[in-house]
């Protein structure tokens, strides 16, 4: 999904499997943009670039009840701000990666702009971000996904997802 100077609100969504040769694997929001998630999924999506989930250029990203997990990217795995503001409350963003691996920054990277956390579930939270109720504990879903390298471990470009199941065990 690219957004360019729109509103565009996104519920009870499922956005898996996507690529991005720039940026934003599955969601891309930029120049005066605005973009609300809630009830959503956004797992196993990658980029070559930054935000292998959701990359945020826009003045406005809303991420509500939803689950950002397994998304891969060189820079911010989950979720990529570089401007504006993002909100993100009441969800899970874990299992993320990026080439510096799983860490929180993978899973956030705040590279830019304003955060608003609260009550979520961040992997390798390190209270940086500040917020009320949030946590940095396995969320123990059901079934974890995975990605494949099918057959060549050092060529990420081929790579596939395999869904797992996001719902809390």
């Amino acid at each position: 999904v690219s957004n360019v100077r729109s509103t565009t609100a996104l519920e009870n969504c499922v956005l898996t499997n996507n690529r991005a040769l720039g940026n934003g694997g599955a969601i891309s929001n930029q120049v005066s943009g605005t973009v609300t998630i809630i009830n959503g999924l956004i797992a196993g999506n990658a980029t070559t670039g930054i935000g292998g989930g959701v990359r945020n250029d826009g003045p406005t990203l809303s991420v509500i009840n939803s689950t950002i997990i397994d998304n891969r990217a060189n820079t911010g795995g989950g979720l990529a701000l570089r401007a504006g503001s993002a909100a993100v409350a009441n969800s899970v963003v874990y299992f993320n990666r990026d080439v510096g691996g799983t860490d929180e920054s993978a899973q956030i990277d705040k590279g830019a702009g304003a955060l608003a956390l609260s009550y979520s579930d961040v992997q390798g939270l390190t209270g940086g971000f500040g917020g009320a109720g949030n946590v940095g504990g396995n969320p123990g879903l059901i079934t974890d996904g995975a990605w494949d390298d099918n057959g060549t471990p050092g060529d990420p470009s081929d790579d596939f997802y395999i869904p797992g199941d996001p719902r809390l065990g």
